[in-house]
C-alpha cells in the first residue's frame, strides 16, 4: 500500500466515526436533515471566518479577473452571496430543494443553481474555480478528485478543523456511542493531496464563541439535534437530560470557546503559487 492509500485508510477510518455512518443512516434520512436544517440554517456562528477566507481568495489572487466559480454543497448561498461580487458567474450546487430555494430568494444577478448529488455534476459545469465549504459529502478523497474534475485551475476546500466535540461528544458518550467530529479536520485532505503530489496551501481561521440558554431550551436543543441520527426512548432522553444538568448554572448552560476552521487551495495541475501555513484576526 502506497502512501496516498494509508493516508487515505486514516482519513476513512476517523471520518467513519460520524454518526450518519456510526447510525447507518439512508440517503432519504440524510436528505430530511439537510432539508429541514434549511430553515435555520445560519452562518451567525463563523460568519467573521467566511469573510476572512473570502479575503484569502482575493488576496492569494485566486479571484483575479472575475472568474466562474463552481460552489458545491453550497447550502443556502452562504459564501455565493459573499462571492458574487468577486465571479463572474457562480453555480450553486446542492442536493437540498430548500437549501437552494434560499440562494435563490437573494436575488443575486450572477448566480444561478444545480439541484444534484455532489458527484453527479455533469462535466459541463466546469469553471475556474472549484469550491466546496463545510460540506461533510465531499469529506473525502473523491471529493477532492471531484472538485479537480470541476475545475479550470483552481481549488478551493473550507472544512472544519475541531478535532473535540464538545458538549455533543459528552452525550454521544454517556448514550455509549464512541462518535467524533475529527475527520472533518483540514489537515486530512492536506495531507492526500499531498501523497498525489499536490501542493495545497494550508490556512486556519479562528472565530471566538460563547452562547448562553436556558437549560430547558439546551435540553431541547440536544434532543433535537441527536434525534436527527437516532431514535430516543424515555430512558435516552432521561440520559441526555442528566449530562445537560450536570452543566446546569443557575437555570442555564453556558458554553465558550473557538470554532476553528481550516481552507486548502490548490491548483489542479500546477503547484500553488503561494503558500501560508496559519493566519487570521483569530488565529493564535
Amino acid at each position: 500500500m502506497n502512501d496516498a492509500r494509508i493516508i487515505e485508510a486514516e482519513w476513512t477510518s476517523e471520518r467513519i466515526r460520524h454518526p450518519i455512518f456510526g447510525e447507518k443512516l439512508s440517503k432519504e434520512a440524510i436528505d430530511r436533515i439537510w432539508d429541514e436544517s434549511a430553515k435555520t440554517y445560519s452562518d451567525s456562528g463563523y460568519s467573521q471566518i467566511a469573510d476572512d477566507i473570502v479575503g484569502r481568495m482575493l488576496d492569494d489572487g485566486i479571484l483575479d479577473s472575475k472568474p466562474s466559480l463552481i460552489d458545491i454543497g453550497s447550502g443556502p448561498g452562504t459564501f455565493a452571496r459573499r462571492l458574487s461580487s468577486y465571479c463572474g458567474s457562480i453555480v450553486c450546487v446542492d442536493g437540498s430543494r430548500p437549501m437552494l430555494d434560499r440562494t435563490e430568494s437573494l436575488g443575486l444577478p450572477n448566480v444561478r443553481t444545480l439541484e444534484s448529488d455532489c458527484f453527479g455534476i455533469p462535466d459541463g459545469y466546469r469553471s475556474d474555480v472549484s469550491f466546496s465549504s463545510l460540506c461533510p459529502p465531499m469529506n473525502c478523497p473523491e471529493g477532492l478528485r471531484t472538485m479537480e474534475r470541476l475545475s479550470k485551475g483552481y481549488c478551493v476546500y473550507v472544512s472544519s478543523a475541531n478535532r473535540e466535540a464538545g458538549i455533543e461528544g459528552k452525550v454521544w458518550n454517556a448514550l455509549g456511542k464512541d462518535y467524533s467530529y475529527a475527520g472533518y479536520d483540514t489537515t486530512y485532505p492536506c495531507r492526500v493531496l499531498e501523497a498525489w503530489g499536490r501542493k495545497p496551501s494550508i490556512s486556519f481561521f479562528e472565530q471566538p464563541f460563547e452562547t448562553r440558554k436556558p437549560t430547558k431550551e439546551f435540553y431541547g436543543s440536544m434532543v433535537k439535534r441527536i434525534s436527527s441520527y437516532v431514535v430516543l426512548d424515555d430512558d435516552s432522553r432521561k440520559i441526555v437530560r442528566d449530562v445537560v444538568e450536570d452543566l446546569d448554572e443557575d437555570g442555564f448552560v453556558h458554553q465558550s470557546g473557538s470554532l476553528r476552521i481550516g481552507m486548502l487551495a490548490w491548483m489542479r495541475r500546477y503547484p500553488y503559487h503561494r503558500s501560508r501555513k496559519v493566519s487570521s484576526r483569530y488565529s493564535k
